[in-house]
This record gives C-alpha cells, structure tokens and sequence, in this order.
C-alpha cells in the first residue's frame, strides 16, 4: 500500500507542475539603450524586463530562437521585439573586440627586457627592409664596426 500511495504522490505533483512548466516564459531585461543585460527563466514577469510566454505571445518562438542562435551583444530590444542588430553595428562591435585585444599584445619598448644586442639586431633588420639591397649592412660589417668604435682589433 505504501508503494502505491507514493506512486500517486509523484503523478499527483507532475499533474500539478505541468501547466506551469509548459506556460512558464522568460524575461528579457534591457539596459537604457536598448540592449539586452540579461535574460532570466521565469514563470513571472519581472518589472522593467519584457516578459515572452509560450502559446501567449506570437513572437515567442522566434525570439527563443535569436536568444539561442545569436550573440546577446548583437540583440536589441525594439519595442515588445527582441531584433538583431544591423551589420554596422555588428561590424563595430567586431572591430571594438579586435582593437581591443591588439591593444593588449602591444607593449611599450620601455617596458621590454632587451639586451643592446637584441636591439642592434632589429634595428638592422629593419634598416635592411627599407634601402636596396647594394646598400644593406651585413651582422659582420656591423659587428666590426662595432668593435672599432669600441677600440678592440680582431685578427
């Protein structure tokens, strides 16, 4: 008998979970400019967040789909819409991310542990880049050099 009573306790609690799993819907809250900050699973509105409920809205399913298929940063909330954003802003976006991230890698030559050799050497590589090739100096002219200025002869 035990056994039968708890089987009628978990059909009676799905049986009374079901609507709300399956009316349940999710708000899309946006920041001053329209942009989504965040999206929450909720089976209640949230003040200030636009609310999207299976079978009541008719944009339901395709505002599901932008919200599993595109960036969030590529989302606006346009009226009682969720739209993706133009190509423009995309594209800004996009390039906001890649100038950020060579910004990153780039450091200044101050802050650079290099030896007075390692800095010759670039130096004459790009030297080299930029005059014909009748006019580049070679490691070994710039090495004797080097020791001529610094008064040391080498057989």
């Amino acid at each position: 008998m035990d056994r039968i009573m708890r089987e009628r306790c978990v059909f009676f609690l799905m049986f009374m979970l079901i609507p709300s799993i399956a009316f349940a819907g999710f708000n899309v809250c946006p920041n001053v400019d329209g942009e989504i900050s965040s999206i929450r699973l909720d089976g209640n509105p949230i003040n200030g967040c636009h609310y999207f409920q299976h079978e009541v809205d008719a944009n339901f399913d395709s505002v599901k789909t932008l919200l599993k298929s595109v960036r969030r940063d590529f989302l606006l909330i346009q009226g009682k819409d969720v739209v993706e954003k133009t190509t423009a802003a995309k594209n800004a976006i996009l390039q906001a991310e890649i100038d950020s991230a060579a910004a990153q890698q780039c450091v200044s030559l101050d802050s650079l542990d290099i030896t007075l050799k390692e800095a010759f050497i670039a130096w004459l590589q790009v030297y080299n880049s930029k005059v014909p090739s009748s006019r580049q100096v070679s490691n070994a002219e710039l090495k004797a050099q080097v020791l001529t200025n610094a008064g040391v002869s080498c057989p």
